[in-house]
This record gives C-alpha cells, structure tokens and sequence, in this order.
C-alpha cells in the first residue's frame, strides 16, 4: 500500500533507475523516474528504423540462464520469460580495412579472444 508521505525522485530512467523504482514502489514509496531522453531505458533499449534493429546491449545480457541467481532477480522486475535468447558461438568481430579479423567468441566460462 502506498504512503503518501513517502516519495522518492530517481534521475535516469536507465536499467538501476528503472529497477529501484520497481523495488522502491514494492517498499511503499511513490516512486517518479526523471529521464532526459523521450523514451526509459538507457543502453538497454532497442529501436527499429526501417528493416533493420539496433540494440546496445543485449548482446551481453547476463542472466539468461533460468536456472541461474540473476535470471531470478530479473523475473522480479520485468518479463524475462517473454524474451528470446540465441547463443551464438561468435560475439564480435572487428575487422580493418586490410581485411585483418578479432574475433571474439563466447564460451561457457570466461571469455576466448582469437585474432
């Protein structure tokens, strides 16, 4: 139940703001997000021009494991369960105009840098 004398203000609309006016709300407060940019999400948010989706940082997700501590949390705070997750055995490639690759590939523990 909400207390009318407890109000907190957050600045930034990002992923930690976003999740404390999540839990902030849960604890009673009324919780209001400042954000300066016309949608909420900071570098976790997509947007689609034409065909094409570019996102900043779901390449990177951590916690997609359901059966792991942070996808629980997650599961507090938005749907995770309605997200689809591709693993894919390469995450980045950067290559130079000569044609030279570094390549970097995902692995179970920790991170392969070949190049």
């Amino acid at each position: 139940m909400k207390n009318p004398g407890r109000k907190i203000v957050i600045i930034g609309g990002g992923i930690a703001g976003l999740c404390t006016a999540v839990y902030a709300q849960r604890c009673g407060y009324q919780a209001e997000v400042l954000e300066m940019h016309d949608m909420a999400g900071g570098l976790a948010m997509s947007w689609r021009r034409g065909a094409y989706t570019f996102e900043t940082c779901l390449h990177w997700f951590y916690g997609s494991d359901p059966s792991g501590a942070m996808y629980a949390q997650w599961s507090e705070v938005f749907d995770i369960e309605k997200l689809t997750f591709v693993d894919l055995p390469e995450l980045a490639r950067l290559e130079t105009e000569d044609g030279d690759t570094l390549s970097f590939q995902r692995m179970r523990i920790g991170w392969k840098l070949s190049y």
